[in-house]
C-alpha cells in the first residue's frame, strides 16, 4: 500500500490479532469494552536534541522517525465483513489496513461529512491494490 502511495520511505506495523484480544485493547485505550474491527494507535513525537529532558539514550534512527504508527486488525471481525460483503478475506483485511492507516495521517469518520470523505479515500486506495469494481459495504454505517 506504501508503495503505491509512493510512500514506501514510511512504515507501519500490522498485528493480526482475535476478538479477544482486540477487545481487551480496545478496552484499556479507548474504555470501549467491545470487540472493534480495527485500531490505530498513531506514533508520538519523537525527541530531539532540543527537547526537555533529552538523553542521548533517547536516539531514534531515521526508519524510527519514518515509522508512522501501529495498525491491528480482528481477524475474526475481517472474516465476518468478508463474508456479509462477499468478497475475499484479502480485501477484508485490506479495507481495514487502509480504515486504520487513514486514522494514522489524521481521517476521522465522527461527522457525516468526514465519514464520506473516508470512504472515498478507501474506495480509491482499494481500487489502487485490487483494481476497481469490487462490491461495497454491506453495512454502510461501519
Amino acid at each position: 500500500m506504501l508503495d503505491k502511495l509512493r510512500a514506501s520511505e514510511k512504515s507501519i506495523d500490522v498485528a493480526i490479532v482475535g476478538d479477544r484480544a482486540i477487545r481487551s485493547l480496545n478496552r484499556k485505550y479507548r474504555k470501549l469494552d467491545e470487540v472493534t474491527d480495527v485500531l490505530s494507535f498513531p506514533s508520538g513525537p519523537f525527541p530531539t536534541e532540543a527537547s526537555p529532558g533529552f538523553a542521548p539514550d533517547d536516539f531514534h534512527s531515521a526508519q524510527d522517525l519514518n515509522h508512522i504508527g501501529d495498525v491491528v486488525i480482528s481477524i475474526d471481525e475481517a472474516q465476518r465483513q468478508a463474508a456479509e460483503d462477499r468478497v475475499s478475506l484479502d480485501v477484508a483485511i485490506d479495507r481495514l489496513l487502509i480504515h486504520g492507516f487513514l486514522h494514522l495521517l489524521g481521517f476521522e469518520h465522527e461527522t457525516a461529512r468526514g465519514a464520506a470523505q473516508m470512504r472515498r479515500k478507501e474506495s480509491r486506495l482499494l481500487d489502487l491494490l485490487h483494481g476497481a469494481g469490487l462490491p461495497g459495504y454491506a453495512g454502510q454505517g461501519k
